[in-house]
């Protein structure tokens, strides 16, 4: 004779489920989020999820991984089911040996469009040197820089830059 233990498994389930908090803090915590190029990992010293909404918000040294892209910052939101990333704070976002530094970025990371605000990048390949106080990635390979500056000199002064109320660059 074969026992049922379903209605038992889901009222136990349902009680662990009261009995926890909505939010989980945590020192060091990792998640996979899985879809599109693989799962989201999140590291931070403290981690928070809403059940409701599906968003995991971190706080103190984060770090967001998918694939290529490294994202590390004081502070940090994923949607779970959007894949929208927000970090703020002291933001570097590396992508094989292109850096990106800012103060605020939003990123969909299925998509990989996003806003920048305060940014500093370096493209390798290019050597392309771009400062904006707005940045917008269009597209895999296109951006859109307000009040910025361009230039492919690796001194900290160039002697030469295009600076710009707004430009499109396509690479």
């Amino acid at each position: 004779m074969m026992k049922s233990y379903g209605l038992p498994l889901i009222f136990l389930l349902t009680c662990v489920g009261l009995l926890f908090p909505r939010t989980v803090d945590a020192q060091i915590k990792e998640l996979g989020i899985s879809r599109g190029e693989g799962p989201i990992e999140v590291e931070a010293d403290e981690l928070a999820y809403d059940r409701e909404q599906q968003v995991y918000e971190a706080h103190g040294n984060v770090v967001v991984v998918r694939g290529d892209i490294t994202l590390k910052a004081d502070h940090g939101r994923v949607n779970s089911v959007t894949k929208d990333v927000t970090t703020w704070g002291s933001v570097v976002l590396t992508e094989g040996e292109d850096v990106l530094e800012c103060e605020r970025l939003e990123l969909n990371m299925d998509t990989r469009l996003g806003r920048i605000s305060q940014a500093r990048f370096f493209l390798k390949e290019q050597n392309f040197r771009v400062v904006g106080e707005e940045v917008e990635k269009l597209g895999e390979n296109r951006y859109r820089v307000r009040n910025g500056s361009f230039t492919t000199c690796d001194a900290k002064r160039p002697p030469w830059k295009f600076t710009v109320k707004e430009m499109e660059v396509t690479l």
